[in-house]
């Protein structure tokens, strides 16, 4: 085997990420005490896994064997118990939830293109998704200053998701690559999703503090929203379910009358 085709050491996949990345299937990481879990986050099935993708297949057909264990009971009991069924169904999903929680802590990345499994020992899964290794994510050096300093006024308004009444304004950089956040004063990847959750609580907590704050502050919580949405945008392109992203103007709306109630003395 080159150096091209090595196998990066295993790190082990959180159970926290998990639960968080695919809440839908955060109770399966107990199923069957926890065995299904512990064989997806193992070494040798990572090792199985990534054997198959760097033949251009999908990461599940290196572990088909290892699953029949935890399906067939199920699917042998699919067709006159609709209970089976319907949880050999969720089990399939929440595997392959499982295999890219794996997959991306251990550095590698969706392609997008969905390939046939073999049948082996059995058809367990028709296609599933085939992973790459991620390229390494690119230390931010956008020179915003620079950039704001000859800066057309017509391309500053095209960058900006909303021209604030005080410079510097949110905005993209040209390449749109990177995010200038003006409520916290600092930018950020637009294509790597665990910094951007981490920014997506940050903010949120920021803007939890100020509505609590004794004086309220609308331009501080006017520039907050604007990145909250626009993180929450960006993160519903990155992930599986943009749903868990999808009402964060709710949710921002919510937490201004849970804090009034609160003070009135309602809640």
């Amino acid at each position: 085997m080159d150096r091209n085709d090595s196998i990066p050491p295993f790190k082990p996949a959180s159970p926290d990420n998990f639960r968080q990345r695919a809440a839908i299937f955060a109770d399966l990481i107990d199923y069957d005490h926890g065995r299904l879990w512990n064989l997806i986050n193992s070494e040798a099935a990572y090792i199985r896994m990534v054997v198959l993708t760097q033949a251009g297949m999908p990461a599940v057909a290196g572990i088909t064997h290892q699953l029949d264990a935890f399906l067939r009971p199920l699917d042998d009991k699919a067709d006159s118990d609709q209970d089976a069924e319907r949880l050999a169904d969720r089990l399939r999903r929440g595997i392959g939830s499982m295999i890219r929680e794996v997959m991306f802590a251990n550095g590698y990345q969706k392609t997008g293109q969905l390939r046939a499994v073999p049948p082996e020992p059995r058809r367990i899964f028709r296609r599933a998704e085939v992973y790459a290794l991620a390229p390494a994510v690119e230390r931010l050096d956008f020179d915003w200053d620079a950039f704001l300093e000859t800066a057309r006024y017509a391309e500053v308004r095209r960058l900006s998701p909303e021209l604030g009444r005080r410079p510097p304004t949110s905005m993209y950089s040209p390449d749109k690559r990177s995010y200038f956040m003006t409520s916290l004063d600092l930018d950020i990847s637009c294509n790597d999703e665990m910094s951007l959750r981490a920014m997506y609580r940050t903010l949120r907590e920021a803007w939890d503090a100020q509505v609590k704050a004794p004086y309220e502050k609308p331009l501080r919580l006017h520039t907050l929203r604007v990145d909250i949405g626009e993180v929450a945008s960006m993160l519903m392109e990155l992930v599986d379910n943009a749903e868990e992203f999808d009402h964060w103007e709710v949710e921002l709306i919510e937490s201004i009358g849970n804090t009034k109630r609160r003070a009135s003395g309602t809640a």
